[in-house]
């Protein structure tokens, strides 16, 4: 895969996963299938790294650290977690948003 097709790919998931918040759990089932989209996404440009430039690198790594502490304080306290829509809703979108700007930058350095 072409990496100018990642954010495209990247920035209509995000938006169809928004689109689907105006009914509440249909943005929530959505969203999980982005979150899948985006870790293959993210998993293509580690193979890709080498097309990148060490502020795009920078970008990715810090993706990959965000997904990594989200994923980690849900093993970690999966039983204690009571924490509601900010957790599960807002926290990934935030992630999200933040993946379609490395992307977003990702094009602009390739278009350079």
């Amino acid at each position: 895969m072409k990496i100018k097709y990642i954010h495209t790919i990247n920035k209509v998931s995000l938006l169809i996963t928004l689109i689907c918040y105006l009914g509440l759990y249909l943005g929530a089932i959505v969203q999980i299938g982005l979150g899948f989209i985006q870790i293959l996404l993210a998993l293509i440009l580690l193979v890709k790294w080498q097309l990148l430039v060490d502020k795009t690198k920078t970008l990715v790594a810090v993706y990959w650290f965000l997904v990594l502490i989200y994923g980690s304080v849900y093993l970690f306290f999966e039983g204690n977690l009571n924490l509601g829509l900010i957790y599960w809703i807002f926290i990934p979108l935030v992630i999200a948003g933040y993946f379609v700007f490395v992307t977003h930058k990702i094009n602009d350095q390739l278009k350079h």
